[in-house]
């Protein structure tokens, strides 16, 4: 089979598809299910179409050597703990103090401690703290803007942040890139759907995206060159600041403008990391 062949089935048309599926089913089964088993059945359905193409580019391991890889089992817990409550108890404060933790042991997982790293070990407790503040905020303001209406858009926003990822990750290491790529077109296959009508259990991938792009982001550190400090605060919080500048503009603007905004600036963020990593390259060139 042709690379560009395979990269399209493994990495866009598998993922997306069984995402989709699942997402069909739950919004078909809408009138017979309480909410939090439709809840559930999305976020399942996206971590399924993780799990399937990740098998289909890295071999499988329960525990792989690459840290990156183990993020699959963090994101298992996120999908079965914060895809239910996601439809019954959004606004308790367990929700932030469960996620937190588990954004903690998220970064402990991801972030390499053995001693081939010794050279980053300085920078730890800061990338771990990026992590988790990055998490907590990005989920509860991501979350408040499907609330406020967002809820057929908000989802590309998600996928604008990891978009920029997918830049950074694709000038580390091309199979991490590639697995960026899966967890993206996963949210894509569940954000098409959404589309079409107003969806609140989007909300219940939003924890599980979150840990993605922060985990995802701190790793293409660690596996490529260090890019500048600020653009990865910039990164890291990137769906808070839209979703926040979406809070302040949202009675002053058309609703299609929302919409427009958050198209510019994640395009915004995106064309800033393409031209920091080319210059980085450039520069080690």
């Amino acid at each position: 089979m042709a690379f560009e062949l395979k990269l399209l089935l493994d990495s866009i048309l598998i993922p997306a598809g069984v995402a989709l599926a699942f997402a069909a089913v739950a919004w078909l089964l809408e009138a017979r299910l309480p909410a939090t088993k439709i809840a559930s059945v999305i976020a399942i359905g996206w971590w399924s179409g993780l799990f399937a193409g990740q098998l289909a580019i890295v071999p499988w391991s329960w525990w792989s050597d690459e840290h990156w890889q183990r993020l699959l089992w963090p994101l298992l817990a996120a999908v079965l703990i914060f895809g239910p409550s996601s439809a019954c108890c959004s606004k308790q404060p367990w929700r932030l103090l469960v996620l937190g933790t588990l954004a903690c042991i998220t970064a402990w997982i991801v972030i390499p401690h053995d001693d081939a790293w010794k050279d980053i070990w300085p920078e730890q407790s800061g990338w771990m703290l990026a992590i988790v503040s990055s998490v907590l905020w990005n989920h509860w303001t991501m979350e408040e803007l499907v609330e406020r209406g967002g809820s057929r858009w908000g989802l590309w926003i998600l996928i604008g942040a990891l978009s920029s990822v997918l830049v950074l990750s694709a000038f580390a290491y091309a199979t991490m890139a590639q697995w960026v790529l899966i967890a993206m077109s996963a949210t894509m296959g569940i954000a098409f759907l959404a589309m079409f009508r107003p969806s609140p259990w989007v909300s219940a991938i939003i924890p599980s995206l979150c840990l993605t792009i922060a985990s995802m982001l701190a790793w293409s550190r660690f596996r490529g060159t260090f890019k500048p400090v600020w653009l990865y605060l910039l990164l890291f919080y990137s769906p808070t600041i839209i979703a926040l500048a979406d809070k302040l503009l949202e009675k002053r603007i058309p609703g299609w403008s929302r919409i427009l905004l958050a198209s510019i600036l994640s395009a915004t963020f995106l064309i800033i990391t393409l031209f920091e990593s080319i210059d980085a390259t450039h520069e080690e060139w």
